[in-house]
């Protein structure tokens, strides 16, 4: 689906507001990096699958907080082309 619309920029949803589990941050990360496989990395957003006031306040700032942390792991992952964090500490 993403290489029909390689001009596009695509708000990618990374994490689900159905429930209250907080994602792990290195799934979050090759979700995107597998998405940047198909879709140029520059014009792909990281989001939650919907909004997220269906949850508690501290749930919903652990996800965006995840979903922070994995997008940051999928930077430095896609910056190094080994495909390593650039000394940064990810959880």
């Amino acid at each position: 689906m993403l290489e029909l619309c390689p001009s596009k920029t695509v708000i990618f949803g990374c994490i689900d507001n159905a429930n209250a589990e907080i994602e792990d941050s290195q799934a979050i990360a090759q979700r995107l990096l597998a998405a940047a496989e198909h879709h140029d990395p520059e014009k792909l957003q990281a989001a939650p699958d919907c909004g997220l006031v269906l949850l508690s306040q501290a749930t919903a700032r652990a996800k965006l907080s995840a979903l922070f942390r994995g997008t940051q792991i999928a930077r430095d992952r896609l910056a190094d082309p080994r495909g390593r964090a650039h000394g940064h500490h990810h959880d």
